[in-house]
């Protein structure tokens, strides 16, 4: 694959991060690529995979966090945008907290790079993981 310019934006405060990143997605055309990011949300909610169950637990924090590590895929699923991002998140007592990152708040601010690009990543279930694979 051939890679594109990456693209810099920042999302601003009180904003929902996935939702803020479908759109800018489909603003841009972009169907697959890879993204990082830094800054700080809240109501930040984390998810672990049990293989063996083939299931996520969860949690949510809701408290205010910084982004200490944030980043994944852009691919396709089932005909929309899919994120797959692992996050590791710090609060006020440097405690950490790591996941795939399902959704979250922005606060006050995040800024994001994406490199785009330019064929479409997709993902398909497979039965013997239990997950949403790439292709």
């Amino acid at each position: 694959m051939k890679n594109l310019k990456p693209k810099i934006f920042k999302l601003k405060p009180e904003t929902d991060f996935i939702a803020e990143l479908v759109y800018f997605c489909q603003q841009h055309n972009i169907k697959a690529g890879w993204l990082q990011a830094i800054g700080a949300m809240k109501n930040v909610k984390l998810a672990h995979f049990d293989p063996k169950g083939k299931k996520y637990s969860e949690i949510t924090l809701n408290k205010q966090l910084e982004i200490a590590s944030l980043s994944g895929t852009i691919s396709i699923c089932k005909d929309e945008i899919h994120f797959h991002l692992h996050s590791v998140f710090s609060d006020n007592l440097f405690k950490t907290y790591g996941g795939h990152l399902k959704s979250a708040i922005v606060s006050p601010t995040a800024e994001i790079i994406i490199w785009r690009y330019d064929k479409k990543l997709t993902r398909a279930f497979n039965p013997k993981i239990g997950l949403d694979i790439l292709n």
